[in-house]
């Protein structure tokens, strides 16, 4: 009986191990699907009343496949002791040598794969998949990607002449006494001309004589934010300073033609650029700055250093504002960079561009289009090229067609971010897009192009808040009624709101100096995770900034309540129908 004492030789091992698996992975799992498919169906409500809250059901339904934030499922601890035990030093190594080992668990997780699926459907005829996990793979994810920037930048924090650690300082305040509680001044970027021009030593210079004529200050959030409070005060409300809610203020409006002339050398498209990287990434909108010496006025911001990793750049909350000599000193002051805007609600932008400035030595180093890119590439982590938009005008239709498919062909890219940089104040169709609605030096998002017979639009998106174009192809255009129009518009029925606009190719000649478009390296699960928090935020893509993981805890928290009310309700509606029944039965 030869070939008897073989099969025995690797049956009785196989069996051997096929009931470890069991005993240690298979059973617990079962019992664990159980426990939780009960779960299950509670989880995907609460994911399909956000969407549907947010008006965004359809288009993130198609996004949402059962395991949209997973990795695979995390092991139990049985399925560890299997792992273990066939490890270098486990027991089944020892037994049948490594490479024995590894086939020994391998056919034995086949035999019970293929033993245990008919039980499994029959038992569980709507088996939890890895959307069982689901709510605290998505959790851990969320916090694993926080920490693993933040971490990193801190433990590579950039260094002062004047003090040993940032802690430090947050200490040092921290133990003043009252009378002399102050925010943290920055000793390594000071507040005067040396961070603002690249050359203050220079009598003469372009901006500096632009800003002659304005009384240049340098003011803390209390004093320029409109919205009260004390300095500081992180906790369970969030920031007091860094972001609102709402939208930002509108554009500013330049107070005289004095205050025109003068702005005509400064540009926002800094400010803009760091809210549209953020709105392109939107899952690193809580990695971006760190928030633990708010109270002290220390932010740190987590950039990409010349090395390629991250970096953490710290900057106090003292921002540069402006106010025309002849105005009165009750008047509310105007941020000189960040958007311009006077009664500020936010500055989370602004410190970030803060931040970049520090590192390259002063505002004017980051200022026009060429800052745009030094901005993506410290906030994204990735170098962007420019392709010149107001050259093409004037010239052949042949050049407008190549802006045209070039565009096109960046923008379905879902990982390449394309920004539209508007003309500055100093072009001489600066009055005429600000009479259109367009603000001057100001980054916008192109997200799309449409084509539609001789037709050509491309859909752009104001990063920091509403826009009203009022040129061909605005929202309440004639032109929208013509067969192409309909056409078009069909396909954009649930993606309208108050940031986007439509242009037609000729008009965004005539409105845009250049495109920077940048190439993200995004990974597949970086693509879902963007897609689905663009999709619920599709009505609101301002609120895609920091603070994000407040706001979808406030949705969840919204969604639980409507549940419980709903399931009171439909409890109080059985106790009236019950009451009912028995009022009949004694009539």
């Amino acid at each position: 009986m030869p070939h008897t004492g073989n099969f025995l030789v690797i049956v009785i091992p196989v069996t051997a191990v096929a009931a470890a698996v069991a005993a240690y992975y298979v059973f617990p799992r079962k019992k664990s699907r159980r426990e939780n498919s009960a779960k299950e169906d509670v989880k995907r409500e609460s994911v399909n009343g956000a969407l549907k809250e947010l008006d965004a059901y359809e288009e993130a339904q198609r996004l949402l496949p059962g395991n949209f934030f997973l990795q695979p499922s995390p092991g139990s601890k049985g399925q560890d002791k299997v792992k273990a035990a066939a490890s270098e030093d486990g027991w089944l190594v020892r037994a049948f040598g490594k490479n024995g080992a590894q086939a020994l668990v391998a056919s034995a997780s086949s035999i019970l794969e293929v033993a245990m699926s008919p039980l499994d459907w029959l038992s569980d005829p709507a088996p939890t998949s890895a959307a069982a996990h689901e709510e605290k793979e998505r959790e851990r994810v969320a916090s694993s990607m926080e920490s693993r920037r933040l971490a990193e930048a801190r433990q590579n924090a950039h260094r002062s002449l004047y003090y040993a650690t940032i802690k430090d300082e947050a200490a040092r305040l921290k133990a003043l006494k009252k009378k002399k509680k102050r925010m943290w001044s920055d000793p390594d970027f000071e507040r005067g001309d040396a961070a603002i021009f690249v050359n203050s030593q220079k009598k003469q210079g372009q901006l500096k004589d632009a800003l002659a004529a304005f009384a240049l200050n340098w003011l803390p959030p209390q004093r320029l934010c409109s919205k009260g409070g004390r300095a500081g005060g992180v906790g369970k409300e969030g920031s007091k300073w860094l972001w609102a809610e709402e939208a930002s203020d509108p554009w500013p409006q330049p107070a005289s033609p004095t205050a025109d002339e003068a702005l005509a050398q400064v540009t926002w498209y800094a400010a803009t650029a760091v809210a549209a990287a953020v709105q392109h990434t939107p899952y690193m909108s809580d990695q971006l700055i760190d928030t633990s010496y708010e109270q002290q006025g220390i932010y740190g911001v987590s950039l990409t250093g010349n090395d390629g990793g991250w970096m953490m750049v710290y900057v106090d909350a003292y921002l540069p504002c402006y106010r025309l000599p002849s105005t009165p000193s009750t008047s509310h002051h105007r941020m000189l960079f960040g958007e311009g805007e006077a009664q500020v609600k936010e500055i989370w932008t602004a410190i970030v561009e803060k931040a970049v400035a520090k590192g390259e030595g002063s505002y004017e180093a980051i200022q026009g289009t060429a800052g745009v890119s030094v901005v993506l590439e410290r906030v994204l982590g990735c170098s962007s090229t420019s392709i010149a938009v107001a050259a093409v005008q004037g010239q052949p239709p042949a050049k407008a067609d190549a802006l045209f498919k070039s565009i096109r062909a960046r923008v379905s890219d879902a990982s390449t971010l394309v920004l539209a940089c508007s003309r500055p104040s100093s072009s001489s169709s600066a009055l005429d897009l600000s009479l259109k609605g367009v603000p001057p030096a100001q980054c916008f998002t192109v997200i799309g192009t449409e084509e539609q017979g001789a037709v050509r639009l491309l859909k752009l998106r104001r990063p920091t808040g509403p826009v009203t174009w009022v040129g061909d192809w605005s929202r309440d255009s004639d032109l929208w009624n013509t067969r192409e129009g309909v056409a078009i518009g069909s396909r954009h029925e649930e993606s309208w709101n108050a940031n986007t606009f439509f242009m037609s190719l000729q008009d965004f000649i005539a409105t845009f100096a250049c495109v920077e478009v940048c190439a993200c390296r995004l990974s597949s699960s970086d693509l879902r995770r963007r897609a689905l928090l663009l999709s619920l935020f599709n009505h609101a893509p301002h609120l895609l900034k920091p603070g994000l993981t407040s706001r979808l805890l406030a949705i969840s928290a919204k969604i639980k309540a409507d549940r419980v009310a709903a399931e009171l309700l439909a409890e109080e509606e059985k106790k009236q129908k019950k009451g009912k029944h028995k009022l009949r039965a004694t009539r």
